[in-house]
């Protein structure tokens, strides 16, 4: 189960005294191997389970500086996404975006509009059989998603409240309209105490790499489908118990359509890749952070998260933990050098299998497997030479915990 991570990048931005154009490109290599399978009754190569995904992205952004009311102060950006494995598999994505806001009085009036271009092709697989997979065909699916979201902002001293409209074009095979409402409002109490209730929703792209950044183990050949968060209501409370602690209580109800998951296929390789299959979902989560700074020194970050879910059609969300927590903290020794901590805590999942391993349970015509929790430790090292050089140093999981991601 080897891997390799490469990146690489570079960005110039200009400024004056109205507006600033930033651009960038980058590149990144992913690389891992499909793995899983007895070695001692399966022969196979190294390169035969060798798999990589190469991306390579560039994008403008200009976005304006004009003083509140004078003017209307816009963003906007266009970017080009490569991406590609060595099975044939490749994605070209064009996304465009544009903001705008004017000031008018006390009320702020806004404008979102987006653009999300997706080309996928790769070879149509078929089934295995005693000489092995193979490809019969190329195809290749579009997909386009078009957004407008006009907003209203207005605020008093303590108070905030803003509201609006998503309005999406899901353009596929046929072309669907989703409309979502964005509102949010929040009140503060001495700046101590500040309860928030929302409410807001949107269609999310799934892409072939949107889902290899998640999943590198799955097929190149996927069914590809956008989720739809009909509606995530949510409320709250943050605020701060002291100069150095602050914090943010927070539960929330989802109503999600189309939620990718993941399990083991058996169909076009030997279980040592995964599929996609898509199901509709209540979610309902329950979120606490913590956070202590003493200056510039020293930063830690705790955060747990709860969440029930309720799927329509599955057994269970397959591979999604119900606990997440995250404790991290950086320390600053003398200005020069920096330490990071990073512990993460994933509890216990189910994962769906079509065969009988060992240690799964037979439910509603899968197979059901545990997933133990897991901790995992990360430390790192940063060397600031200058403002401009630094070097840093990470050591992952240096507990050595073994544990499955899925």
């Amino acid at each position: 189960s080897g891997l390799s991570e490469n990146q690489a990048g570079a960005f110039y931005t200009p400024y004056s005294k109205k507006y600033s154009i930033k651009s960038d490109v980058n590149y990144d290599r992913q690389g891992s191997h499909f793995y899983g399978f007895n070695s001692e009754d399966t022969v196979i190569d190294k390169k035969d389970i060798n798999q990589a995904f190469n991306e390579i992205g560039a994008k403008v952004t200009i976005a304006s500086f004009h003083k509140a009311g004078d003017e209307i102060n816009y963003e906007g950006s266009v970017g080009y996404t490569n991406y590609s494995d060595l099975y044939e598999a490749m994605e070209h994505n064009v996304v465009l975006d544009f903001k705008a806001q004017k000031t008018v009085d006390s009320e702020v009036y806004g404008a979102d509009f987006g653009l999300d271009f997706n080309n996928y092709s790769r070879n149509n697989e078929v089934p295995l059989d005693v000489f092995g997979l193979y490809a019969v065909s190329n195809i290749s699916t579009n997909n386009t998603i078009l957004k407008l979201t006009p907003n209203i902002t207005t605020s008093g001293k303590r108070w905030y409240v803003k509201a609006g409209l998503g309005i999406y074009v899901d353009i596929a095979d046929k072309s669907t309209f989703h409309f979502y409402p964005k509102a949010e409002a929040k009140y503060s109490f001495h700046d101590i105490f500040v309860p928030y209730i929302g409410i807001d929703g949107e269609k999310t792209r799934n892409s072939f790499r949107s889902l290899s950044k998640e999943n590198p183990f799955i097929l190149s050949d996927v069914n590809l489908q956008n989720t739809n968060t009909k509606y995530n209501v949510y409320a709250g409370i943050r605020g701060s118990i002291s100069n150095s602690v602050s914090f943010n209580l927070q539960a929330s109800r989802k109503k999600i359509y189309a939620m990718p998951l993941y399990f083991n296929d058996t169909t076009f390789s030997i279980q040592n890749k995964m599929d996609v299959l898509y199901d509709s979902l209540d979610e309902t989560s329950f979120m606490a952070q913590v956070a202590y700074q003493q200056g510039e020194k020293l930063r830690v970050y705790l955060k747990g998260e709860y969440k029930f879910y309720s799927p329509l059609n599955q057994k269970h969300v397959w591979n999604k933990p119900a606990l997440d927590i995250t404790l991290s903290g950086i320390y600053d020794l003398a200005d020069k050098i920096l330490v990071r901590m990073d512990v993460y805590f994933i509890g216990d999942r189910k994962a769906k299998s079509l065969t009988d391993v060992e240690g799964s349970t037979f439910e509603s015509g899968s197979y059901t497997v545990n997933q133990k929790a897991f901790v995992d430790f990360n430390l790192g090292l940063e060397y600031r030479y200058s403002k401009r050089v630094s070097a840093f140093l990470n050591f992952n999981n240096i507990i050595s915990k073994k544990y499955n991601l899925s």
